[in-house]
């Protein structure tokens, strides 16, 4: 059996390590001595440090960065809920309305700058919306219901 073990930095700059076995790592040999895989976390992070080790050898380790100007967003609740990200700073990316579940995706949206920030339920009775300043920073976004959202800002 694989083992994968990760360091991260989380976004304020807390160093963590953890452990996964490689049921929870999808995995894709691309080459001879290529590993491809999914990290999966239930927090956003700015670098992970990966390193892989099977009962024969232990692989390169892989650093992985993630840039500033992400915003991640985490659904704590039970109910469908939906959030929109202005592209006012990045025509580019969608403004769409956006199903999201519990965790972090952590592709993030990329915004370098100011940004509405949106959410509201599966029958657009409630809605809830932010003004984000984004500038060379992390935020991560915490929805718990319409009044308690937690958005935390690093960098």
């Amino acid at each position: 059996m694989s083992i994968i073990q990760y360091d991260y930095i989380s976004p304020n700059c807390l160093a963590e390590s953890m452990t996964a076995d490689s049921a929870s790592i999808s995995e894709n040999r691309d080459l001879p001595g290529t590993i491809n895989f999914t990290l999966k976390s239930d927090k956003p992070f700015k670098s992970v440090h990966v390193t892989i080790s099977t009962a024969n050898n232990t692989l390169e380790a892989k650093h992985i960065s993630y840039t500033a100007n992400r915003i991640f967003v985490s659904n704590e609740t039970t109910q469908k809920i939906q959030c929109f990200i202005s592209n006012y700073t990045y025509p580019e990316g969608g403004d769409r309305w956006y199903d999201i579940g519990p965790g972090f995706d952590n592709q993030g949206w990329y915004r370098p700058g100011w940004e509405v920030v949106a959410f509201k339920n599966e029958a657009d009775t409630q809605r809830v919306g932010f003004y984000i300043d984004n500038t060379k920073r992390t935020t991560e976004i915490r929805f718990r219901s319409f009044s308690d959202v937690d958005i935390v800002h690093s960098g």
